[in-house]
């Protein structure tokens, strides 16, 4: 995974529910960085209010990191 860049989805696998987003680096934006979404889920201080409710909710067993679609990281914004 590391160095792909394109789509990814956090889904919540009790309610289908999921968040959306992209990446120039999977490896690093789910958990590498220090802002990265699980670091920051974990610490209860994500920004996306609604996904960390859920995140707190259910837990980390009850969500699922899932590449949509890779791509250049030119065309990130345009997909």
């Amino acid at each position: 995974m590391k160095n792909v860049s394109g789509i990814y989805k956090i889904l919540n696998k009790i309610n289908g529910k999921f968040y959306i987003g992209s990446a120039e680096d999977f490896e690093q934006r789910w958990y590498k960085k220090p802002s990265s979404h699980l670091k920051t889920l974990e610490k209860n201080i994500h920004c996306n209010r609604y996904l960390q409710r859920a995140w707190n909710k259910y837990g980390k067993d009850k969500f699922e990191f899932l590449i949509v679609e890779e791509c250049s990281i030119e065309k990130l914004i345009e997909r």
